[in-house]
């Protein structure tokens, strides 16, 4: 990362931050065998994201959850009709995330990474 200033105590937080959000942003392995059956494929682009993410296949009445890795929702968005939703994640912290797909039975899981 290049220096954007020249005072010392910011150039310590902004890297306590970097190492913080490394150290967090891991998303540990599930170990449990789970069979899952999708009835319909749901694309999420880009991925890496920095603005915004377009989720392609949903329907309308799905809902779209971005979850933290510790597991808090941090965006909800309602599509309101098939085809793609367009989310802003240009708010979000750079890092890793999860993308839950719900609506009716169908449900689906996908990893996102924001990144600034």
């Amino acid at each position: 990362l290049e220096h954007v200033t020249d005072d010392y105590e910011v150039e310590l937080l902004n890297d306590l931050l970097v190492r913080l959000i490394d150290h967090y942003s891991y998303l540990p392995v599930c170990q449990a065998q789970i069979e899952v059956v999708e009835t319909r494929q749901v694309k999420i682009y880009p991925n890496p994201a920095s603005n915004i993410v377009n989720i392609n296949g949903t329907l309308s009445g799905d809902l779209a959850t971005i979850i933290s890795p510790s597991g808090q929702v941090i965006l909800s968005e309602k599509a309101s009709g098939e085809g793609t939703l367009k989310i802003d994640i240009s708010q979000l912290v750079a890092g890793n995330y999860i993308l839950k797909v719900e609506g009716g039975e169908f449900s689906t899981v996908k990893r996102l990474i924001v990144i600034s």
